[in-house]
């Protein structure tokens, strides 16, 4: 990658008693590295669990390597003086040029994965050069950053030629703001008789970084129960829903006849002050309906 740089100069002199000054025309000159890497993510954001893609590119000007490594850190950072890795390393793809899969041309990969971080080393590459595209794919693990300040991780790759590093590139995603909502459905008492109350609990969790919009929940009772029905939303009474008991239609919630903002909280990521992960505590809201129940 090539890099201008510039450069003036100032003159301060005497002409008799006054100061003059003179300042020189700016001068610029081109440096050209002959070896470069860089490194992009495929998205700007990443989730606890899924798989985040980078592509790492050498570019090589007046130079024709027959060998280099890539020596990539995985997102590693320190906290209170240890060292976590934030994202797993599963698989790659290599270009050479435009040509996938160059071991069949004779250049030779060795993946060493490490305690922090994983090395691809590469030989017997083309003379000339022609590049090289390097995609790497890594999982999200426990010890990611998930809160809003401090949610991030920033991945460097170094390049190494006879053992020396000669130049690095680094690039940071942030950690998503999102909800991801699971549902638990149970009923008491079990077994039931007939003609007394059946309670239907709805635990919504949360799992993800920010409170949902617009939360609808559905359910088809069968058998419906008798009205009146009795809702309650974490232990308070609720008489916003629709509900038709020939069909056993339920509906509650932002799509509900009569709308109730059904608001579940963000989950809590909480780091474990002795192994350094980072769980998840879900934000939970607990409805519960309950009615007469017949054949």
């Amino acid at each position: 990658m090539a890099r201008t740089i510039t450069n003036y100069a100032t003159l301060d002199y005497l002409s008799g008693s006054v100061l003059g000054t003179a300042i020189s025309n700016i001068a610029q000159a081109t440096i050209r590295e002959t070896l470069s890497i860089t490194k992009d993510a495929y998205r700007a954001s990443y989730r606890r669990g899924e798989i985040v893609t980078y592509i790492i590119q050498i570019i090589a000007r007046d130079s024709a390597p027959s060998s280099l490594v890539v020596a990539d850190d995985l997102g590693t950072y320190t906290l209170g003086g240890i060292s976590y890795t934030p994202l797993e390393y599963i698989s790659y793809l290599l270009y050479v040029g435009q040509t996938l899969n160059p071991a069949q041309g004779g250049v030779n990969v060795d993946v060493t994965p490490q305690t922090n971080g994983v090395r691809f080393a590469f030989d017997n590459l083309p003379n000339p050069f022609p590049g090289l595209t390097l995609i790497v794919q890594a999982r999200v693990n426990e010890y990611a950053p998930m809160d809003r300040e401090n949610g991030s991780i920033t991945n460097t790759s170094q390049l190494i030629l006879g053992g020396a590093a000669v130049s690095g590139a680094s690039v940071t995603i942030e950690a998503e703001q999102y909800a991801d909502l699971r549902i638990i459905k149970s009923m008491t008492p079990d077994p039931v008789t007939e003609g007394s109350t059946l309670t239907y609990t709805f635990v919504i969790c949360n799992y993800g970084t920010q409170a949902p919009t617009e939360v609808t929940l559905r359910d088809s009772f069968v058998p419906g129960p008798r009205i009146p029905l009795t809702v309650m939303v974490d232990g308070a009474a609720v008489d916003a829903f629709d509900y038709n008991s020939a069909t056993g239609s339920f509906v509650m919630g932002s799509g509900a006849s009569e709308p109730y903002t059904l608001a579940v909280p963000a989950a809590v990521y909480e780091r474990d002050p002795v192994t350094g992960a980072v769980t998840v505590n879900p934000g939970t809201t607990t409805v519960s309906v309950s009615g007469i129940i017949g054949l």
